[in-house]
């Protein structure tokens, strides 16, 4: 690697000579770890606010205080995407944010989640192609992510309790890193089931452990299986009760470093995503 692109949350800060970033790196040969800054690549606000996205919520039935709600968020534009960043601002006093869940698009990770934000309605997510294919095609609405949400009042319109925040820019990239145009659609339902937590993934990335913690609403069994990109699994399985449990794997030395697809089992509910995995 010989070049990294840092690409500004809000593209409109000025950027100064002391900022610093941190970020992980899995090493695999001599790293040389110096370099220097070359230069602020872009338009800068103005771009990227002509190619905000349109927000659109499709119709739904009412939901009543203590409902609980799954939101689909599903975009749709003309070219291929190569990443994105979202920025949603959702009223707290009208829905709580219980959870995200994975969409259509490959390589879903919590770590691209503001999760410590959600009990002030704030949801914000990063997601880009780590294998460098620039070819996810979104000329047919696909869905994103989506969000189990608890409605904590009577709600007719479901968009009138969301928007896109102004404080970080929302802008989907095409191959060339460029701002693209997107309309993006809420699609909201009323959920049937009471629903358990995936509360968070423990150490990230991790070496050669692993734990998932879990709220769950009623006892379940529980299924964890993981698998690194040659196709070696581990996996394991519990009987949980309510409440907070965790499952956990410690053997991970079979798993080759890099990335680490899951798929975690609750009761009827799956959780799949990506890590990373480093050890010595």
């Amino acid at each position: 690697m010989d070049e990294i692109n840092v690409v500004y949350a809000n593209p409109g800060y000025n950027l100064a000579s002391e900022d610093t970033w941190s970020f992980y790196i899995v090493k695999s040969g001599d790293l040389d770890c110096s370099g220097s800054f070359n230069e602020l690549v872009g338009g800068g606000g103005s771009e990227f606010n002509e190619h905000e996205p349109t927000l659109n919520t499709t119709l739904h039935s009412h939901f009543n205080s203590g409902d609980y709600i799954d939101l689909e968020v599903i975009a749709s534009m003309p070219e291929n995407v190569e990443g994105y960043q979202l920025n949603l601002k959702i009223d707290s006093t009208k829905v709580t944010i219980l959870s995200v869940g994975s969409g259509d698009l490959p390589y879903f990770s919590f770590d691209n989640f503001s999760q410590d934000k959600f009990s002030s309605g704030t949801l914000r997510t990063v997601w880009y192609d780590p294998t460098g294919s620039n070819s996810f095609n979104l000329q047919l609405p696909k869905k994103l992510f989506k969000i189990k949400l608890r409605a904590n009042s009577a709600i007719s319109n479901i968009g009138d309790c969301i928007s896109l925040g102004d404080e970080i820019w929302s802008v989907f990239y095409d191959s060339t890193k460029s701002p693209i145009s997107s309309q993006i659609t809420l699609q909201a339902s009323l959920s049937n089931l009471m629903i358990h937590k995936l509360l968070n993934i423990l150490p990230s990335p991790m070496t050669n452990a692993v734990q998932f913690n879990l709220n769950l609403f009623q006892g379940a069994p529980v299924y964890l299986g993981l698998t690194d990109q040659f196709g070696n699994t581990i996996s394991a399985q519990q009987n949980l009760l309510a409440g907070n449990q965790s499952i956990a794997i410690n053997n991970l030395q079979t798993l080759v470093n890099g990335f680490i697809f899951y798929n975690l089992t609750v009761g009827n509910q799956t959780f799949s995503g990506t890590l990373m995995k480093y050890s010595e």
